[in-house]
């Protein structure tokens, strides 16, 4: 799916009203307020106490017209809606004074200006924020901050229309006391691609899609910055299962991991790539962590290395590498000056499809080699700003992903930026965005396992692409699983992998459905 910007999103609809005469925008709002009352009906019911009460929060823009259409369709359904308007009627769009006007004739309340900032909001009432659109950028000042600050204090649920109001579509740029924390965003026809931008994933809340109409040529001309990833898409690119298959068939994948004190990292890629699908892992690590080694899962096949190797013993460990269908190198690997030579001698000279984290990061980032030509890299924010030979890391704006951008082409690699959301980039490729994921992920190992997710999927015969996008949206899920039952206070990278199994049972009968 298609991320525009809000300018972009500006210029569609312009198109769309050039070509089939003015009349369109208000069949926009129409049908754009009829959708959110519908999702309302469908979805947020429960949210409701039994007097079924919503509040609408309405500005001057057309983003409250789409807010008095969806009032006045919830009035006729049995609601009881009230808007608090919060300028004067003379001051506000054309067409969101004709809906002001529809939604009174059937019952609507509409609180006027003066009366709108004491008005005490009903507990358990749904919010529909329409104070400011797409087309916000700059600072909110009264009324409307204190409208924001009314609406976030009253712990109700907030549901706002295309953008959380104060937050800047274009760039993700906000004030943290002055942007409504949505409970749901429904964005209209589009996503924004301010939702991911910054810090303004924490105020989207759950994200929904809603069409209006826009007809389909015009919208097969929008440009957009980013491509949503949607897990409908990704079924599709599950690794196939053969009655006849051997394990080898199934995926072999060699694992460069683990150092003194960070056998942790090298077990848990492992065990997620197995846990992934992968038919043979093979991990190979330095023999002064056997012992740790020892509780790894009994299907790990383990090849120890001295720390010292001579260029024999490089080639065998290459060979090895060679031999499989897919690599991972990284996780705990260390950045020892014996760890460096390795990397160095032989990581030009792999020949599978190849995934680098964590320490392998900071060794390219430090060490001047050539890259195998089937490589996908997973920098967390940080680490990508090392890559850059960046000092410390920027917020993700749309200035960082043109540099990451800019960085694949350069190295023809692919690029999984982890984060919330976590991008997905490719040479000459339009970004995706994945969205899945839950705020427990954030803790240590939590790459380790994604690492050995994509790893695994290169093993079973994926192309970059599609291992990135399945395997960051399988890890997203897992997480999502493990947060249910663990909560995002107490679960841990394990937790991750534990959900992989029922994971791929949703998916696969999905795909068979």
């Amino acid at each position: 799916m298609k991320v525009l910007s809000a300018k972009e999103m500006a210029r569609v609809e312009a198109l769309s009203y050039s070509k089939h005469g003015k009349d369109q925008e208000l069949k926009f709002m129409e049908a754009a307020g009829q959708a959110i009352a519908n999702f309302v009906l469908l979805n947020l019911q429960a949210e409701l106490g039994p007097k079924k009460e919503i509040i609408l929060l309405c500005g001057k823009g057309n983003n409250a017209g789409d807010a008095y259409v969806a009032g006045r369709y919830l009035q006729e359904q049995g609601f009881s809606v009230t808007a608090l308007q919060v300028f004067d009627s003379g001051t506000v769009s054309h067409l969101t004074q004709a809906n002001m006007e529809k939604f009174s004739w059937v019952g609507g309340t509409v609180i006027a200006p003066d009366k709108s900032l004491d008005y005490a909001l009903p507990k358990k009432s749904l919010i529909i924020d329409g104070l400011l659109g797409t087309g916000f950028q700059g600072t909110v000042k009264a009324p409307l901050l204190d409208m924001i600050c009314k609406a976030n204090n009253s712990c109700n649920p907030i549901l706002a229309v295309d953008v959380p109001s104060g937050l800047n579509a274009n760039t993700g740029d906000l004030e943290a006391n002055a942007v409504i924390r949505a409970r749901w965003t429904l964005a209209l026809e589009f996503p924004k691609s301010g939702f991911f931008l910054g810090e303004a994933w924490n105020y989207v809340g759950q994200l929904s899609v809603l069409p209006f109409g826009l007809q389909t040529e015009i919208a097969q001309q929008a440009h957009p910055d980013f491509s949503l990833v949607l897990g409908k898409n990704l079924r599709k690119l599950l690794p196939p299962i053969k009655r006849t298959r051997h394990k080898y068939q199934r995926g072999s994948l060699a694992i460069l991991a683990g150092s003194k004190g960070m056998a942790g990292a090298a077990m848990l890629a492992s065990y997620a790539s197995l846990r992934a699908g992968a038919g043979i892992v093979r991990l190979l690590h330095p023999e002064d962590i056997r012992i740790e080694l020892s509780k790894s899962l009994k299907e790990l096949l383990k090849v120890s290395y001295q720390a010292k190797l001579n260029s024999k013993l490089r080639n065998e460990l290459l060979n090895i590498i060679n031999a499989s269908k897919a690599a991972v190198i990284g996780p705990g690997l260390s950045c020892s000056k014996e760890t460096r030579l390795l990397f160095k001698d032989i990581l030009p000279r792999i020949e599978c499809p190849v995934v680098l984290d964590a320490d392998a990061l900071t060794l390219l980032a430090e060490e001047k080699c050539d890259l195998p030509s089937q490589t996908l890299i997973t920098p967390h924010t940080g680490e990508m700003a090392r890559l850059l030979g960046m000092k410390k890391a920027p917020p993700v704006s749309l200035d960082f992903l043109d540099k990451c951008q800019a960085f694949a082409e350069e190295k023809k690699v692919s690029i999984v930026l982890k984060g919330a959301p976590t991008f997905i980039l490719r040479p000459d490729k339009v970004p995706f965005v994945c969205i899945k994921g839950d705020p427990g992920m954030a803790t240590a190992g939590s790459g380790d396992v994604l690492a050995g997710i994509l790893g695994s999927l290169l093993a079973q015969g994926l192309s970059l692409r599609d291992a990135a996008l399945l395997g960051v949206h399988l890890h997203g899920l897992a997480g999502e699983e493990a947060a249910k039952e663990k909560t995002s206070y107490s679960m841990i990278a394990s937790d991750i992998i534990e959900k992989l199994p029922a994971i791929y049972g949703r998916l696969s009968s999905l795909s068979r459905a």
